[in-house]
């Protein structure tokens, strides 16, 4: 399997370092230009960015969501931190699950140009990253790589910063070294003299290394699509939500038993009452269907068996008084000089203001309600009255003749009546006299 690793030194890509190997082994290395080292047999490519190349930026985005995120957005969050023209500049973002988020901000130019040489090698290139991410790294652990012109320090698993001055020890690292708590270093050196200083100056012990991890990819930036939180899970933690979604599932398969269980049970009572409800109202009413007015139904019809057998009771007073007043709106209080209910029959007196021209109408609109209506001259009313001794027209057993039931005229003469209307409940059609209408 044929590999080559491409070390990029500056922005005009004219020349750079290279490794060919095979497997594991290296077959040959030099320097030429980028062109010239690409060719179609290749299996893989590997490309290493000097630490010029690349400035990354800890930053925290929050919760906003991967969509929103563009170059313009991601460099107003950094631009605080950037020494270059913002217009030069190219964010990459990668999202850790750690908390905070890390862009990577390289040359515009650079990059395209970059991306366009690699085009035609887009299954063949396996990454593109810092070189200081061959380093090893400890967690906590400063990295300090002091080899050759590329001179950094690794503070943290993506974050670097380059040291930029030819001393042994630069000066930018002596200056970090003052807020460093640990009592460990990672070092890569040639000059013994650097352990030595770190020793007896910071009281560091140096963790020397002088291999470095090349393969693994660590940060990607050939992958600009990668704007999504990779989450790691440690496997405790997955052990337990296992455990977890464990017991919720047995817990969730008993609720569900024990609900299916009882909807069957009501299903069952259900059924059993539908069948009472139908055997007990099977001599009331025909053909029961278990509707919303269901209730309704049995009411009006046990009041029509009421009426049938001549039953009646106050609360038919009111509602023969509501329709009246619902059919006949014209009526308002000031023609209303009293109210009377007696068995059946309602009887309302109205004063002289209440013209009866639009009675028939009204009588005909209360009749398909199945209410008998009849009007009649005070006087008339008067006469007959005084030669019917008996108040109760409809024989009913709930005959009321308190004077003062439903403000009843108490049997004395009213001055300003000059109408009466009466009101009855048709119980039966075959007793209802439509030649009246």
């Amino acid at each position: 399997m044929s590999l080559l690793r491409i070390f990029i030194e500056n922005e005009d890509l004219g020349a750079v370092g290279w490794q060919a190997l095979s497997g594991t082994e290296l077959v040959d290395s030099g320097i030429s230009p980028f062109d010239e080292i690409l060719h179609e047999n290749l299996d893989s490519i590997e490309v290493y960015l000097s630490p010029y190349l690349a400035t990354v930026i800890k930053t925290t985005l929050g919760d906003i969501s991967d969509k929103k995120i563009n170059d313009e957005f991601l460099l107003g969050t950094v631009e605080d931190s950037l020494a270059e023209d913002i217009d030069d500049c190219k964010p990459i973002l990668m999202r850790m699950s750690d908390g905070s988020d890390y862009v990577a901000i390289l040359n515009r130019n650079f990059y395209q140009g970059l991306l366009d040489k690699l085009n035609n090698h887009v299954k063949q290139v396996r990454f593109i990253q810092p070189f200081p991410y061959t380093t090893h790294f400890e967690g906590g652990l400063w990295t300090v790589y002091l080899v050759g012109n590329n001179k950094f320090i690794r503070t943290s698993l993506y974050e670097y910063f380059i040291l930029d001055d030819a001393k042994p020890i630069p000066e930018t690292l002596l200056d970090l070294l003052k807020a460093y708590t640990k009592d460990s270093i990672v070092i890569y050196t040639d000059d013994t003299q650097v352990v030595e200083i770190l020793k007896e100056k910071y009281q560091l012990t140096s963790i020397q290394h002088a291999e470095l991890i090349y393969g693994t990819a660590n940060w990607n930036f050939y992958n600009e699509k990668s704007k999504r939180f990779n989450i790691k899970v440690s496997n405790d933690v997955k052990s337990k939500l296992i455990r977890l979604f464990r017991f919720a599932s047995v817990y969730a398969l008993i609720f569900i038993a024990f609900w299916v269980i009882n909807l069957v049970f009501l299903m069952v009572e259900k059924s059993q009452l539908q069948t009472q409800i139908s055997k007990d109202l099977s001599g009331i009413i025909d053909g029961v269907k278990f509707t919303p007015n269901l209730l309704a139904q049995v009411d009006e019809k046990i009041s029509d068996m009421q009426h049938s057998k001549g039953i009646y009771a106050d609360s038919d007073a009111l509602r023969l008084f509501s329709i009246f007043l619902k059919t006949m709106p014209e009526v308002n209080n000031s023609m209303i000089q009293g109210i009377q209910y007696s068995g059946s029959q309602l009887t309302i007196f109205l004063s002289s203001q209440f013209d009866p021209s639009q009675f028939p109408n009204d009588r005909s609109v209360l009749a398909t309600k199945r209410i008998q209506a009849d009007i009649t001259d005070y006087k008339t009313y008067q006469a007959a009255q005084s030669a019917n001794d008996s108040k109760n027209n409809g024989g009913g057993v709930l005959s009321n003749t308190d004077p003062n039931s439903m403000g009843s005229s108490g049997g004395s003469t009213m001055a300003d009546a000059a109408w009466v209307i009466s009101l009855q409940i048709i119980s039966r059609l075959d007793n209802y006299n439509d030649s009246k209408h």
